[in-house]
């Protein structure tokens, strides 16, 4: 298999709060059993075939490291069977963290992941490539707690004799400040002024809060981590004020201890750091897009003829992100998007409480040749088949409310059959 991965797998080093046994799965959720949604995409131009696998259900990659949550490998194999039964000669996986899984994994049992049918762009190795291309020898990390503490591109850049310098950490305080998984509350933040439906804040109010929050939690999990999964954070839907700030000052630090790139090693963090390089404390750095790595790689495989496929179970925002980069319809990705935006509506007005993890399971397959696709889709055994592009489509409530009524059918009745 090309694209060997790093053998060393550590664990987080803090005592878990729970501790969870090797192959839990949430209670009630069996990703063997949850039936997809499937969307069968036929552009007018693109003939490249492309699958991509969005299972919201997976659980949290950096509270799995840390034993807060289950392992997500389970979703990890369920994703690349899917991808096998769909024909993928090519995968990536849309998650940095999830790559300390897919290592352990093939450290545990490769054959579970089709190692001989199916070739992983390898997220960590492509971009420790990247940089020994480009030269540079000292680079900062920008990535989640897990990312970092599992020193999956540690290792990797240092066999390439790349340096990389991270953010220094602090144990997990007592504060009535933080919640149960020691994110700062909301109270917090709105105490220094910022805006609660945008997440705007004045710059010296930014100044406050920020030297209060690396007293508080430290500056990777005050800055970056807060600005990944803060209440005002990029995966709460905010792009601007507290989340883009509290990115740029991690940013900032990292220039200023010596390094000459950024790894954007979370699939968030271009949303917030934008650009090929970026002026940060009076130096032009490069920002190396971690996802944009793996797309690229994607990309030449589609060009090349080869069935390419996204994997890891994943929710949509990271999977969509890398489907943009492949130059994937907009049409197509904004679809998907509304899938899951109906999904949470839906639920909602049915009081049904979610949280973004809860939505419809989906396969996304992109094909000119969409007769050759049915059987193997009716192999996954589907909730719902949908085409778009070139075909009359049903509206995106009508399947959503079909699929939904499936959905929660299976996940209350566990395995009993759900008639379409």
């Amino acid at each position: 298999m090309e694209d060997k991965h790093t053998a060393k797998t550590r664990m987080h080093t803090e005592p878990p709060e729970r501790a969870f046994k090797k192959g839990d799965v949430p209670e009630g959720i069996n990703p063997a059993d949850e039936r997809p949604f499937v969307v069968v995409y036929t552009p007018e131009t693109d003939t490249r075939e492309i699958i991509a696998v969005l299972n919201p259900s997976t659980p949290d990659r950096t509270d799995a490291i840390k034993g807060l949550a289950p392992s997500p490998i389970p979703f990890l194999r369920n994703s690349f069977d899917m991808l096998h039964n769909l024909g993928a000669e090519t995968a990536g996986i849309a998650c940095n963290t999830m790559h300390y899984w897919f290592n352990r994994q093939m450290d545990e049992n490769p054959d579970s992941l089709h190692p001989n049918e199916i070739v992983v762009a390898h997220m960590i190795e492509g971009t420790a490539k990247a940089i020994a291309a480009s030269g540079i020898k000292t680079v900062g990390l920008l990535a989640t707690t897990g990312t970092a503490n599992t020193e999956l591109y540690q290792d990797v850049c240092k066999a390439k004799g790349i340096s990389v310098i991270t953010l220094g950490q602090k144990p997990k305080p007592d504060s009535e400040w933080l919640d149960a998984k020691g994110r700062v509350t909301r109270e917090f933040y709105l105490q220094y002024g910022v805006d609660k439906e945008t997440g705007a804040i004045s710059g010296e109010n930014f100044l406050k809060l920020e030297q209060a929050l690396q007293k508080l939690l430290g500056p990777q999990e005050g800055l970056v981590m807060e600005s990944i999964y803060g209440v005002f954070g990029i995966k709460a839907g905010f792009a601007t004020g507290v989340a883009r700030r509290l990115m740029e000052t991690a940013a900032t630090m990292l220039v200023s201890k010596g390094a000459y790139a950024l790894i954007l090693g979370c699939t968030e963090v271009p949303l917030v750091l934008e650009g090929k390089t970026k002026q940060i404390a009076g130096k032009e750095v490069a920002l190396i897009d971690t996802t944009q790595v793996v797309a690229d790689r994607l990309v030449a495989a589609g060009k090349d003829g080869k069935v390419v496929g996204i994997a890891g179970g994943l929710g949509p925002a990271a999977t969509i992100d890398m489907l943009q980069k492949m130059g994937v319809d907009r049409a197509a990705t904004d679809y998907i998007r509304c899938i899951y935006q109906e999904t949470i509506i839906q639920l909602r007005n049915a009081g049904i409480a979610i949280t973004d993890r809860e939505h419809v399971k989906l396969v996304f397959i992109q094909t000119k040749n969409y007769n050759s696709y049915l059987q193997r889709i009716q192999q996954l055994n589907p909730l719902f088949i949908e085409t778009i592009g070139g075909r009359e489509a049903t509206s995106i409530r009508g399947l959503v409310q079909m699929a939904l009524q499936a959905k929660w059918q299976v996940t209350r009745r566990g395995k009993d059959t759900v008639k379409q």
